[in-house]
């Protein structure tokens, strides 16, 4: 995205690392939130290739960077890149965002914080919920500590990889109460859980453009009673989104997410609240674009 100054002062960089990041509209929301609040900021997007993390993240110190998000495959390998850990970081075991303090680099993860403010907007109950979460990976963490932070009931999670999923478990902190089970995605289980699933969240980039004809699960056991919660965002309505709605389900769409971890981002660095309708107006005008 072009960037125009709105001055000629000195302007502080923010970024993306991950692979991909082409589809990303990350630096789209953040240039227009920095231009709403009338500071010298930009956001650009990086692809680091996995290999190439360590290097990547000192050249962005090295450039002065205020700080940067982190999104796949990276979320938890650039933990060993940094100096220390603050806030849902720790518990979560995955960062997407990092802050440069006295040349130190601090990682936080907003993602729970940006997974549970859709939730709490629609009054969604979570406490005593049975949540099935779908997917092993580093968004897969946040949901999953997000809901066990509000007392679900139950939670299950989906994946293709049942070891991955049995380890976020294993690391990630649990409460009596709180009952978590791993599910193999391929396997006679997977339809009854849904059936039986308050909230279905799908965490995994399943249903992403270009590939918006398939879902992860079989759309036909969704329920009326259920809410569901996509975190692809693009496009707008993925086809478990659509399949949910046509069967009366609350939809949630992955550009909510996305606006709230971001608007988190943007208050860890610039010690500013965040113009959240500017972010929201503003992605989905790119998604829209992108005839989302």
């Amino acid at each position: 995205m072009p960037y125009r100054r709105l001055t000629d002062g000195p302007v502080s960089l923010c970024g993306l690392i991950g692979n991909p990041v082409s589809q990303s509209i990350s630096p789209q929301i953040h240039n227009a939130a920095f231009k709403t609040k009338h500071i010298q900021y930009v956001y650009l997007s990086f692809k680091v290739e996995p290999k190439d993390l360590a290097t990547a993240v000192h050249g962005l110190k090295t450039l002065g960077v205020v700080g940067f998000n982190v999104t796949i495959p990276h979320k938890v390998t650039i933990i060993a890149a940094l100096d220390m850990l603050e806030g849902d970081a720790i518990q979560a075991s995955a960062v997407n965002t990092v802050v440069v303090r006295k040349k130190r680099l601090v990682g936080f993860n907003t993602d729970v914080e940006g997974f549970l403010s859709p939730l709490k907007r629609r009054h969604v109950n979570l406490k005593g919920s049975h949540s099935v979460v779908l997917g092993s990976g580093g968004a897969a963490r946040a949901c999953i500590l997000g809901l066990t932070r509000a007392s679900a009931r139950k939670i299950s999670v989906v994946a293709r990889n049942t070891d991955k999923a049995e380890n976020i478990l294993s690391v990630l902190p649990s409460q009596p109460r709180v009952e978590r089970v791993v599910v193999p995605l391929k396997g006679n289980e997977v339809k009854t859980t849904i059936k039986d699933a308050d909230i279905l969240v799908n965490a995994t980039p399943v249903g992403m453009d270009p590939r918006q004809e398939i879902s992860v699960v079989d759309c036909d056991v969704i329920l009326s009673n259920q809410v569901v919660y996509d975190l692809v965002y693009k496009p707008i309505k993925t086809l478990l989104l659509k399949r949910a709605e046509s069967a009366g389900a609350i939809v949630i769409p992955g550009y909510e997410m996305l606006v709230d971890q971001a608007a988190a981002s943007f208050k860890i660095w610039t010690g500013l609240d965040a113009p959240r309708k500017t972010m929201i107006d503003q992605a989905i005008s790119s998604l829209s674009g992108d005839n989302a």
